[in-house]
């Protein structure tokens, strides 16, 4: 009866409604402000200092994309997620982990992030700027850039900004750049710019501008230039105003997953 009473104050005293999966001692503000300084060392490079997002997914979300929930993304945090560029966190101890998934579903409690602009009229901008001829939501459009069907839940207000102003800056810097790199190559004096989808030692794979694939063989070709520091991305700082990059921004904000 005791330890029922103390998990009741316990709960009560912390405005976080965790799941029932983190160990009852790390349910506490301290463990919560440890997993924060944990968090600021280990993931903020990647997640944003606050989680909100950057190349790694945004954490500060009620629903989280590869952790349906808190064992998993323990789990995650130790072994990483192959192919996404989260790497595992083996210098961690067990301990050290629960502490960051406590203070990461604490973000989840407080992420109601306000949007700077209307998302009803930046859905409206998307359509008019022609976003879905390179981005995909719910099926609809072309998959030449990241698909932005939940970007709400991926992506924070910060980065989204940054995404649509600055897009060259905006590049991913790790795993998520091999992505999205732009190449372009010469052959029969004629350039070609895209997008690498794979490479090897003796060929490269690139996706055009409207979507689509060419193969070339590196002995064939006059030259292939890779350009780590630029985006194809239109930089809508110069083509949208202030308050219609807002409304735009809004409107991927709200893209999310029913869960």
């Amino acid at each position: 009866m005791m330890i029922r009473l103390s998990l009741i104050f316990l709960l009560n005293i912390i405005p976080f409604a965790f799941s029932e999966e983190i160990p009852i001692e790390f349910l506490n503000q301290m463990s919560i402000d440890s997993g924060n300084k944990l968090f600021r060392l280990h993931c903020a490079r990647c997640h944003g200092i606050s989680g909100e997002g950057g190349e790694g997914s945004n954490l500060a979300s009620t629903s989280l994309r590869y952790a349906k929930d808190d064992l998993v993304f323990f789990e995650i945090i130790r072994e990483g997620l192959p192919g996404t560029g989260m790497p595992g966190i083996r210098a961690l101890t067990d301990d050290q982990r629960w502490k960051i998934t406590s203070y990461v579903r604490s973000l989840n409690q407080i992420s109601d992030v306000k949007m700077p602009g209307n998302p009803i009229l930046g859905r409206e901008i998307y359509n008019k700027a022609a976003c879905s001829a390179c981005h995909i939501i719910s099926g609809d459009g072309i998959g030449f850039g990241p698909e932005l069907t939940t970007i709400g839940n991926q992506r924070g207000l910060d980065y989204l900004r940054e995404s649509i102003e600055l897009p060259s800056i905006a590049q991913p810097t790790i795993g998520g750049r091999a992505n999205y790199l732009t190449v372009r190559i010469k052959s029969n004096n004629t350039i070609l710019e895209g997008i690498r989808l794979n490479e090897d030692t003796f060929s490269i794979l690139i996706r055009d501008l409207s979507g689509k694939i060419h193969s070339f063989q590196k002995r064939e070709v006059q030259n292939i230039e890779k350009i780590f520091s630029h985006s194809l991305m239109p930089n809508y700082m110069i083509t949208l105003s202030k308050k219609d990059r807002y409304d735009l921004i809004s409107y991927l904000m709200s893209l999310r997953s029913e869960v």
